[in-house]
C-alpha cells in the first residue's frame, strides 16, 4: 500500500526526474518499483565454462567442438549466455578474417546472431568477444566461427560461460 510522502529527501526529485514539468508524485510507489530476481528459480546450475576448438579451420562456418562433441545446445535445454569469446593466434605470414557466430545447428542460416567480421595478421593473438551476454539460446543452436578468409595454420578456439535453464 503506497504511503504519502510528506517531505522528499534533498536530491530525490532530481534523482527520479520528478521536477520536469512541475509535477511531483505523492506516493513513491508511483515512480519506484521493486524488483524480485527470480533467476535461481529457473536455473539448473550457477555457471559452466566450456572451452571449444575448431580442429581444422577453413573458410566458411566452423562449428566449435569440446572433446570431439559439437558445441550445440542439447535437445530439451536452453542456455543463458554470460560470455562467448572466439580467440586464437595467427602464425608468421598468416592472416584471418572472422566473426563469432551463434545460429541454428551452428552452420545453418536463419535466426543468426553474429558479430561483425574482424581481421588479424601475422603474429597476432586475438580475442573477439561475442556480445551475446544475457541472451537465451534455444536447443539446436550451435556456436561457431564464421571465417571469411584464412592464410596459414591459424588457431581458432572459444570460451563459453553459460547457465543451463530449467525446461
Amino acid at each position: 500500500m503506497p504511503i504519502d510522502i510528506l517531505k522528499f529527501p534533498r536530491g530525490l526529485f532530481g534523482l527520479l526526474g520528478l521536477q520536469a514539468g512541475g509535477v511531483s508524485q505523492k506516493a513513491l510507489s508511483d515512480v519506484v518499483v521493486g524488483v524480485v530476481d527470480q533467476t535461481q528459480m529457473y536455473t539448473i546450475n550457477d555457471y559452466e565454462n566450456l572451452v571449444g576448438a575448431v580442429a581444422a579451420p577453413a573458410t566458411g562456418l566452423n562449428l566449435f567442438a569440446v572433446a570431439g562433441v559439437n558445441l550445440i545446445v542439447p535437445p530439451g535445454e536452453c542456455w543463458y549466455i554470460h560470455g562467448f569469446t572466439v580467440q586464437g593466434t595467427v602464425p608468421p605470414a598468416g592472416s584471418i578474417n572472422l566473426a563469432a557466430s551463434v545460429r541454428p545447428g551452428g552452420t545453418a542460416g536463419g535466426g543468426i546472431l553474429e558479430q561483425p567480421m574482424q581481421s588479424f595478421v601475422a603474429n597476432d593473438v586475438y580475442a573477439i568477444p561475442g556480445n551475446f551476454s544475457g541472451r537465451i539460446i534455444p536447443s539446436g543452436w550451435g556456436f561457431s566461427a564464421n571465417i571469411a578468409s584464412l592464410v596459414g595454420a591459424v588457431t581458432v578456439n572459444c570460451n563459453l560461460f553459460f547457465t543451463r535453464l530449467k525446461g
